[in-house]
């Protein structure tokens, strides 16, 4: 399902390091700025992103999910609505700023 499905079997050493980096720091990262951003945390550690961070998670958020939509495997097409839910929890987000 990673990576547009491209790889059968194991991915390339890159694409596993880049996917651990994203697992383990990327998506964390994002989790708190968008539960800081919408009020749910009120941790001292991580920034306030405002409205217009939010936007761009929600734009990237909606591009992840046009891409989801044009991958050529069918399991990653099932994560299209899925991001696509979280692009407009962003941007719900993101208005009420």
């Amino acid at each position: 399902m990673a990576w547009g499905g491209q790889y059968e079997g194991r991915l390339p050493m890159g694409l596993r390091v880049a996917s651990a980096v994203a697992g383990v720091v990327i998506y964390p990262l994002a989790i708190f700025l968008i539960l800081e951003a919408g009020g749910v945390t009120d941790f001292d550690f991580v920034p306030d992103v405002g409205p217009v961070g939010m936007w761009v998670f929600a734009g990237l958020f909606g591009v992840g999910a046009l891409l989801n939509l044009l991958s050529r495997s069918k399991a990653e097409r099932v994560w299209a609505p899925v991001s696509m839910i979280i692009a407009v929890c962003c941007g719900i987000v993101a208005a009420g700023l």
